[in-house]
């Protein structure tokens, strides 16, 4: 089965934002396939159109490895969510994470709404990779940590990070390469 990447944007982004093009084009110099979704009207989105979106676009198999940013995190968990139990994949990496209503988003709170409880997709994710910044304002460190201790994630919490987004000097992200690569040879 040959190596698949899809990166999943968050709220306000585009694939042209912040580390993402960069991650393409690293991954892709080491013959790795990568695509970053182009998610629906991200100045407001839909959850049903999000998930929508990625099973339209998204080919799972045991080699997939999913990467979401923000919003895209609890995107894609709810995209594993109801393809459950079909099909295992080889991991995630979720970046500035949530899994709940965040007080500082609450434009986003559909996404949440009801809560979801994805501790059962554990076994059917063979890696489980967060990344977050302890001082990030747009979602707090704690929603990530909530994420990190649900789904059971190997974690890095990024002193100064921000968001990890350009205006935050992320237009690079190589903890991010290098942490899929290791994911590739597990």
């Amino acid at each position: 089965m040959k190596q698949q990447v899809y990166i999943v944007h968050g709220y306000t982004a585009s694939p042209e934002s912040n580390w993402f093009p960069w991650l393409r084009k690293e991954l892709e110099n080491q013959g790795i396939t990568t695509t970053i979704l182009s998610m629906p009207d991200s100045h407001n989105p839909h959850y049903e159109n999000w998930l929508g979106h990625l099973q339209s676009r998204i080919e799972l198999n045991e080699e997939t490895i999913l990467v979401g940013h923000s919003l895209g995190c609890v995107t894609i968990l709810g995209y594993l969510n109801r393809l459950f139990p079909k099909t295992r994949i080889k991991g995630i990496v979720l970046v500035s994470g949530f899994i709940e209503k965040v007080s500082t988003l609450p434009e986003l709170d559909e996404f949440n709404s009801p809560p979801q409880d994805f501790e059962h997709l554990i076994p059917y994710i063979q890696n489980r990779i967060a990344i977050y910044s302890l001082n990030d304002q747009i979602v707090p460190f704690y929603y990530s940590e909530n994420l990190n201790q649900k789904l059971k994630t190997e974690y890095y919490a990024i002193e100064n990070g921000g968001h990890f987004l350009d205006r935050d000097g992320f237009e690079q992200f190589p903890l991010i390469y290098e942490k899929i690569l290791e994911i590739i040879k597990n």
